[in-house]
């Protein structure tokens, strides 16, 4: 307890310096507390918003379908698969199942190869949100609707609108031709362009009608409530498609959109050069506070040593000093994080051309940082441990003096 009390009077001899070295640690952390929260939201409103517009985080799937999605890659039984998996996995904002061909669209006056997929009307908006973006007609809203949805870059394409006829061409389950004609029921606009401008919907039982796929499909695609949770998920999963003996996976978001995952390092590991930078700046600063204080303290110390003190008793007393001035630079960094975090998490955050760099990932032109512990710790750590590790080498110098040349002023 002397120790920790010398300690803390030793800090605050020369208030001034001791409260800009605090000031110094506490600005590092609110500055990369705010800018990790921003990071860290936006990442998880990129991923929310392009896992919700058709992906899902998960989709069960037939192995290789991923990588080369062949009709003839189905699932067997696919309802059981689903009702099972309904079962046995918690914490499923939905589950929707679809079956996925390729081929030609076609209107009166244009062609376009494009997907086409079969949905299940009541469920597929549970795991996709283009049944909220139709801007023309409406969503089908039975198992058995006659007619199609197409995306609006498509719909220009072809030159086509609400209640024309689009033929659609492609290969059946058993290599046959497959040949259907359907009225356009609704146009949407997913904000994905890669989407609107390549794929047409249509009602999952139709699909498996026209393209002889009986009570099987090409996918099963689940979103959950809590991301926090994917990786229990992934496991209970796992147990499932194994235990079905049909060559099935369960595959995440991450390798469904590996895109946006590479996106999310790539600007996380260039994020990171900023945060070392002002962390090193920081560092510097500690340093110099702690050796000017050992080097001004040279003959004091000398003294110290001269009545019996252990040199290890200085290295601890400078490390304390040290520990004491980080707790209090932490300290106040997180409450000023806190509060500039909770600001701009209620009224907003953007910068000055922004808007186009989040509208690729179909993101709003504001952020809303959280405080959360996901975006806390990690400033928090690393500032820490900088500055700890900051005052060791004034710590070593104090351990390497000598009584007779500290009494003397010696370096």
């Amino acid at each position: 307890m002397i120790t920790l009390a010398i300690a803390w009077r030793n800090l605050w001899r020369h208030p001034r310096r001791t409260a800009l070295t605090a000031a110094a640690i506490a600005l590092a952390v609110t500055v990369l507390t705010f800018f990790f929260s921003v990071q860290v939201k936006s990442y998880d409103m990129a991923i929310n918003a392009s896992t919700g517009i058709f992906h899902g985080h998960f989709q069960i799937q037939r192995s290789g379908y991923l990588n080369n999605p062949e009709m003839r890659k189905i699932i067997p039984n696919v309802w059981s698969l689903r009702k099972e998996i309904q079962e046995k996995v918690p914490g499923l904002l939905g589950v929707s199942i679809r079956a996925i061909g390729f081929g030609l669209i076609s209107s009166k006056d244009r062609s376009y190869g494009s997907q086409i997929v079969g949905v299940e009307p009541l469920t597929e908006g549970d795991v996709s949100s283009i049944p909220g973006v139709i801007v023309e007609g409406e969503y089908f809203k039975t198992d058995s609707a006659l007619g199609l949805v197409v995306g609006e870059v498509l719909a220009r394409n072809l030159r086509i609108k609400l209640g024309d006829e689009l033929t659609l061409i492609s290969q059946g389950y058993d290599g046959g031709s497959v040949a259907l004609a359907l009225p356009v029921t609704g146009i949407f606009k997913s904000g994905s362009i890669d989407i609107d401008r390549g794929m047409v919907q249509i009602p999952l039982v139709l699909f498996q009608e026209y393209f002889g796929m009986s009570d099987s499909a090409h996918t099963v695609i689940l979103r959950v409530l809590d991301r926090s949770k994917l990786e229990e998920t992934q496991a209970r999963l796992d147990e499932i498609v194994s235990s079905q003996n049909n060559d099935l996976v369960a595959v995440d978001w991450k390798k469904l959109m590996p895109g946006l995952n590479e996106s999310i390092e790539l600007d996380m590991s260039a994020g990171w050069f900023f945060y070392i930078a002002l962390i090193a700046v920081v560092s510097f600063t500690i340093l110099n506070t702690f050796l000017m204080a050992v080097l001004e303290r040279t003959k004091e110390f000398g003294i110290i040593l001269a009545v019996g003190a252990r040199s290890s008793s200085l290295t601890k007393l400078v490390l304390i000093e040290g520990f004491f001035l980080t707790l209090l630079g932490l300290l106040m960094g997180f409450i000023f994080g806190a509060l500039v975090v909770s600001y701009f998490g209620h009224v907003g955050f953007t910068a000055p051309g922004a808007e186009e760099v989040l509208k690729k990932w179909n993101l709003p032109g504001r952020i809303y940082p959280e405080v959360t512990f996901k975006s806390f710790y990690p400033p928090l750590l690393t500032v820490m441990v900088a500055s700890l590790l900051s005052v060791f080498y004034p710590a070593f110098r104090a351990f390497k003096m000598e009584a007779l040349k500290a009494l003397q002023g010696g370096r």
